[in-house]
């Protein structure tokens, strides 16, 4: 990612099982990847890397920084939806 200019500046984990990464650009809002721990524990790294591209995620989130989007399974497809930041 630090490659890409998205160098993570913080990471954590919450009680929902989402991971997030944080990106605190020099300037503009904070940019965050989340991705279901589901996810990240069924799939191998090329499949999460390939619906992060496939998904658009980068542009969804710079488009939206302010909307909690998550990488998710649903129906058994991985998607990208937008969650409650509850």
């Amino acid at each position: 990612m630090k490659a890409k200019d998205w160098e993570v500046t913080a990471a954590e984990y919450d009680a929902k099982g989402v991971y997030t990464w944080l990106h605190e650009p020099r300037r503009g809002a904070p940019l965050a990847v989340r991705i279901s721990r589901e996810v990240l524990d069924d799939s191998p790294a090329w499949v999460v890397l390939y619906h992060l591209d496939h998904l658009q995620v980068a542009r969804a989130i710079r488009v939206r920084p302010e909307a909690h989007l998550v990488i998710a399974h649903s129906d058994g497809a991985i998607v990208l939806e937008e969650c409650s930041s509850e």
